[in-house]
């Protein structure tokens, strides 16, 4: 799968003012606190704890909307309804889809990264 299938690289780059250190600096911290948000979503859908479900999703929705990522802002979005209608069910069907997209975000953000890098070296 492409970057540009992952992210939008025209409106990533512009919003960090096609800073790239500054990218990287911002995609390591995504990179370290991105399990614990995914971990606290499949805590909330074993122990059916809607309100935790639909913030923690709501939260890792804004977080992947800062990288321009809208399918990861999809899959969250709807992790997060899962929440508010309580649908542990669907939810748990839904957790490795979201799981696999954010990892996605991680890997794309790391070749923009190394293809702006070598690039400019």
């Amino acid at each position: 799968m492409s970057i540009d299938t992952i992210l939008s690289r025209e409106e990533l780059l512009d919003r960090v003012g096609n800073d790239i250190d500054f990218l990287h600096e911002l995609a390591d911290l995504f990179a370290e606190g991105y399990p614990e948000l995914l971990q606290k979503i499949e805590q909330a859908i074993q122990q059916k704890n809607r309100e935790l479900l639909e913030n923690t999703a709501h939260e890792l929705k804004g977080v992947v909307g800062n990288f321009c990522a809208p399918r990861a802002m999809l899959a969250a979005q709807k992790m997060q309804v899962n929440g508010k209608n309580a649908d542990f069910i669907v939810a748990e069907t839904d957790l490795n889809s979201l799981t696999k997209t954010i990892k996605s975000v991680e890997l794309a953000l790391k070749k923009l990264i190394e293809e702006y890098t070598s690039q400019n070296n």
